[in-house]
C-alpha cells in the first residue's frame, strides 16, 4: 500500500516551467504521459490525500516517484520524501527507479549512502 499526499490541483504542477524551461517541462510532463489510465485517475484526483490500495504490478512505486519528482520540480529548495518502513526497503523498492527517472538536467548530485537526490531547479531559472 502506498500513501500519496499533496495539495496541488490537477494540471497545475508544471505551469511554472512552461515559459522558463520548455524542454524541461516537456521532460517532466512526459512522466504524466507515461502513466496508465488507472494511475492518471489517481494523479488527477482533486483529493488532498490519496490512499491507494492495489495489487502487484499496478505501478504504485512508479506513480509515487513521478509525483515526487514533479512536486520537487515545482517547489525549488523544498524537501520531498519517499517513505518506507526501513532503509533497506527504500533502497530495494524505489532508489534505482528514482535515480533513472530524475531528469539529468536538474540533478546536482546523488548520494547512494543517504539515498538522496539534490535538484537544481532554482539555479536553472536565473
Amino acid at each position: 500500500m502506498s500513501l500519496l499526499a499533496g495539495i496541488c490541483q490537477p494540471g497545475s504542477l508544471l505551469g511554472f516551467m512552461d515559459e522558463r524551461q520548455p524542454e524541461l517541462a516537456d521532460r517532466v510532463a512526459s512522466l504524466y504521459e507515461s502513466l496508465t489510465d488507472p494511475q492518471r485517475e489517481v494523479w488527477d484526483s482533486d483529493s488532498r490525500f490519496k490512499l491507494l490500495c492495489s495489487g502487484r504490478r499496478f505501478g504504485k512505486t512508479y506513480l509515487c516517484i513521478a509525483r515526487l519528482i514533479t512536486w520537487a520540480a515545482s517547489k525549488p529548495n523544498s524537501l520531498n520524501w519517499y517513505v518506507t518502513a526501513n532503509y533497506r526497503m527504500a533502497k530495494q523498492i524505489a532508489w534505482r527507479q528514482l535515480k533513472n527517472m530524475v531528469p539529468t538536467e536538474i540533478c546536482v548530485k546523488r548520494n547512494e549512502t543517504d539515498l538522496l537526490v539534490e535538484l537544481s531547479m532554482a539555479a536553472s531559472f536565473h
